[in-house]
């Protein structure tokens, strides 16, 4: 047993002070509570005490393509080189991708929402110590793809579930402009028994705004080139969030990746269609590329529905919740540091149910970080981070 203070310790809600946390040998904790004992043994610790991060949305089975991409070229580019590179020849898949996974050991990460296309991260998560939930993404903006689409994804949940029983599995659409109606309608019959949570990039470039509102732009231009049939595609006259959030199901948790578009108007007319909406942050792929972040003032109403993710290493030079977090504060210095922590561990626990992590609470093992360089409870440029459990 040992039994850990810090000038602050951030319990899953709250930056406390004056406080023991009590943890087993095994990383259990047993007790948060106040000091009452000034002379008792202790390990100190400068800086802040917090559970193990929760990175809700990476493409780990992309870690191949570290620095294979060029910054700052814009979404459409990006794709275009993903498609072209993914699978290229010599590329060591498996290796990259273990050593993405022990990366996100090192920094801390517990959990991981991960977007899989292929079986290829399904070896490396059989036997990781990490929790994770995989969405299974699914897409085809062709109508008569959508049955083959579903099929596809349902053949990879029933095989991660063949290699390890219990897996937590999900189907999930991709991005709006790359699923048909009848996709959605598969999608919508699939979810209708269960409270699975579901995944989708939104907003994430104007030209997505573009192709709903005017059937136009260089993101329907990349589509058609690939789906000649989209050319008889009417718009919606709509941006890209008000015009498909009814087609995804109601009951499910749902995580709107990136958001770097989205506006107010985009976020009440959603709120009023679906009651359980999350918003994902991935600052640094945001920067990576488009070299734009979402306005987020707009999202500080729902700070209690805000999580962090990662993207890939297509995307990212780094697979870090806590580098994500201090991109945040310093763009948005006003961001308080509880609000920081809490949507990097208890909001994403929240989301995938997972209520074993993200607080520091009796009989749990949410992992413990320790956070150094602090200056007066406020995250820096300096801060690093070293994994005690």
């Amino acid at each position: 047993m040992r039994k850990l203070t810090a000038d602050f310790i951030f319990d899953g809600q709250h930056l406390v002070s004056d406080s023991l946390l009590t943890v087993s040998d095994t990383g259990q904790i047993i007790s948060l509570s106040r000091i009452s004992d000034k002379n008792e043994a202790v390990e100190y610790y400068k800086g802040i005490l917090c559970p193990g991060f929760i990175n809700a949305h990476c493409h780990l089975e992309l870690s191949h393509l570290k620095a294979k991409i060029e910054s700052g070229k814009g979404l459409v580019q990006f794709v275009k080189e993903v498609i072209s590179k993914r699978l290229a020849p010599g590329s060591d898949m498996d290796f990259a991708i273990r050593s993405a996974e022990s990366e996100m050991l090192k920094n801390g990460i517990v959990g991981v929402g991960d977007i899989c296309n292929s079986e290829a991260t399904f070896p490396t998560k059989a036997l990781s110590t990490i929790r994770y939930h995989s969405f299974m993404e699914i897409f085809s903006p062709d109508p008569a793809k959508a049955m083959d689409r579903m099929v596809h994804g349902k053949t990879l949940t029933r095989r991660m579930k063949q290699m390890m029983p219990g897996a937590m599995v999900s189907i999930t659409p991709h991005a709006p402009y790359s699923v048909s109606d009848q996709l959605f309608e598969l999608l919508l019959e699939e979810s209708a028994d269960s409270s699975n949570p579901i995944s989708i990039h939104n907003q994430e470039t104007a030209a997505e705004d573009d192709f709903f509102s005017k059937a136009g732009g260089e993101l329907f231009d990349l589509m058609s080139a690939f789906y000649p049939d989209l050319s008889n595609w009417n718009p919606t006259g709509l941006r890209s969030l008000p015009s498909y959030i009814e087609k995804l199901p109601k009951a499910n948790p749902l995580l709107l990746v990136h958001n770097t578009q989205t506006q107010t108007s985009d976020l009440e007319t959603a709120m009023k269609k679906h009651s359980n909406l999350w918003f994902c942050l991935c600052p640094k792929a945001n920067l990576y590329i488009e070299n734009q972040l979402p306005e987020l003032g707009i999202f500080m109403d729902q700070v209690d529905r805000i999580v962090i993710g990662t993207d890939s290493l297509a995307s990212n030079d780094t697979l870090s919740i806590l580098e994500e977090l201090k991109t945040l504060k310093h763009h948005f210095p006003f961001l308080n540091t509880s609000n920081l922590l809490k949507w990097g561990t208890s909001n994403p626990a929240v989301f995938f149910s997972w209520k074993d992590l993200g607080r520091f609470e009796p009989s749990t093992s949410p992992g413990v970080n320790w956070l150094k360089h602090i200056e007066n409870g406020e995250l820096t440029s300096d801060t690093t981070l070293e994994v005690l459990f």
